[in-house]
């Protein structure tokens, strides 16, 4: 009865830690590109631009991959945007995929594409422990 009762508190802990370290990972991904990493943009961090953290596979659905640094890239609100016209949201099947590629090479690519889809030795599940080591590497 006392393990049981302890799982569950554990996962309820789960969201809370998220909420907690989605932003400290999103600032350190910020904080190591320092600029818009779009090819044709010059925004940097320095000039007091709002840069974002940006997740090629959307943290939501791609949760094996929310704090792969890999499958983060820092965009200004612009290229952020959920706008077909400038925005790489509409793009991750494009212009964004292409880029990725081009930073990653092909099979690093295909490696981050297998951990997002949690394909193989790349599933797992995430527990409060494995949160806050999280939440210490990138405090």
């Amino acid at each position: 009865m006392k393990r049981s009762k302890l799982h569950k508190t554990s996962k309820r802990e789960i969201p809370k830690l998220h909420r907690k370290a989605q932003p400290i990972f999103n600032r350190w991904i910020v904080q190591r590109d320092k600029r818009c990493m779009h090819p044709n943009c010059s925004k940097t961090l320095d000039q007091g631009w709002q840069l974002q953290c940006s997740h090629f596979w959307n943290q939501g659905t791609y949760g094996f991959v929310r704090y792969d640094e890999e499958n983060a890239d820092t965009l200004c609100a612009a290229h952020h945007a959920a706008n077909e016209q400038l925005g790489w949201e509409f793009k991750k099947q494009g212009e964004y995929r292409d880029w990725k590629i081009e930073q990653l090479g092909e099979e690093r690519y295909k490696e981050l594409e297998n951990r997002a889809h949690g394909k193989g030795k790349y599933y797992f599940q995430w527990s409060p422990e494995l949160i806050k080591e999280i939440i210490e590497e990138y405090e």
